[in-house]
């Protein structure tokens, strides 16, 4: 059986490990990242999910990011 998923802490996550695991067709749900810049950051990194205890901040933040990239606005 082969691995579909990595769930890291969010301080183990690194930009180019994400890429890697993605190009091998491993997604990475890096956890419990509660706090929104760590959101950004995980975002930024590639990550295809966030593990969290805070939905509504990381859903309230992925609101903000699609109005801004619909408007041009960064």
């Amino acid at each position: 059986m082969e691995a579909t998923g990595l769930h890291p802490y969010k301080l183990a996550v690194a930009k180019e490990e994400v890429a890697d695991a993605l190009a091998q067709g491993i997604v990475t749900y890096p956890f419990t990242v509660n706090d929104p810049v760590d959101m950004e950051l995980m975002i930024n990194m590639g990550v295809q999910g966030i593990i969290t205890d805070l939905p509504d901040v990381l859903a309230s933040l992925m609101t903000v990011r699609t109005r801004s990239a619909n408007t041009g606005i960064h």
